[in-house]
């Protein structure tokens, strides 16, 4: 990442080039991250694949957009190999949802030594807004909830809110630039976000959901409230206001990358073959986890 990209990248995150590579600094990029670049999945339900690398950074420091959560995690860990992190692994996993783990690779974390490890997540719904120590067993307060990290008897590491399983890591690292040159982060069918458009951030005081450009959903103290928004020129607002993302008008879902791109399409299966296997996945329910 250059200097003038680094720049950018800070002024989006509305914090200056930190002095130290500590674990206090992380605390704050991961905080402001996290209620400067909103999780959005545009990109995908236009039916088009997401790119990782460079395309990435600019996507997020020039164009103010968000990403999902492989975006979001390439992005961080760019941001903090250019600010001069030297260990910094990229693990994956399993997404806890309608009462099972879903299938590997869907959801993406960083794991940050300062030289204490600790769990960075800047694209998860129900995460932390801090970073949380990696090696601690014991419940962490974070003023999302408590969480709490456990070892899996298959060698796995599940992350826990409130009791909750939220998902459970594979230790195995992985590097974002062995991936294909396109990735379809949420393809799999029985993933909430594979057919829902969703925008969501996190603020002072609780986060902030819009689902399918209609129900504009706030969490603040434990308590959601619901507004159905109405028209288009509402919802460009709601981008623009609450997210930080200007549009000219409304992305539009596409057909989904079964119907638009078998090529791209078969690049990530076999690249999730490789690395998983043929592992049994069933449809469940649709539906958007909240809290």
């Amino acid at each position: 990442m250059d200097q003038s990209t680094l720049d950018a990248y800070l002024r989006r995150l509305g914090i200056g080039r930190p002095r130290r590579t500590d674990a206090g600094t992380l605390r704050a990029l991961q905080e402001r991250h996290l209620v400067s670049v909103p999780f959005e999945n545009m990109h995908i339900r236009s039916g088009k694949p997401t790119a990782l690398g460079p395309a990435v950074i600019d996507k997020i420091a020039h164009r103010h957009r968000g990403g999902t959560c492989i975006e979001l995690a390439s992005a961080f860990e760019q941001l903090l190999r250019t600010l001069g992190y030297p260990q910094v692994t990229v693990l994956g996993g399993r997404i806890f949802h309608a009462g099972r783990f879903m299938a590997p690779v869907v959801h993406y974390v960083l794991k940050v030594e300062t030289p204490e490890p600790w769990l960075v997540d800047v694209g998860f719904l129900r995460g932390s807004r801090y970073p949380l120590r990696f090696d601690v067993r014991a419940p962490q307060q974070d003023p999302e909830g408590v969480f709490q990290l456990a070892d899996t008897d298959g060698g796995g590491i599940e992350l826990r809110r409130d009791g909750v399983p939220q998902y459970r890591l594979d230790p195995t690292p992985l590097r974002f630039e062995d991936f294909p040159p396109t990735w379809w982060a949420w393809t799999l069918p029985e993933l909430p976000m594979s057919h829902l458009l969703v925008a969501s951030i996190l603020d002072g005081t609780g986060r902030t959901t819009m689902v399918d450009q209609r129900r504009l959903l706030e969490v603040s103290g434990g308590r959601t409230s619901e507004r159905i928004l109405d028209g288009a020129a509402e919802v460009l607002e709601v981008y623009q206001s609450r997210f930080g993302i200007a549009l000219d008008e409304l992305p539009a879902p596409g057909p989904g990358p079964e119907e638009d791109d078998p090529v791209v399409l078969e690049q990530y299966r076999a690249w999730f073959r490789a690395q998983y296997g043929d592992p049994e996945v069933s449809p469940v329910a649709g539906g958007f986890p909240m809290r």
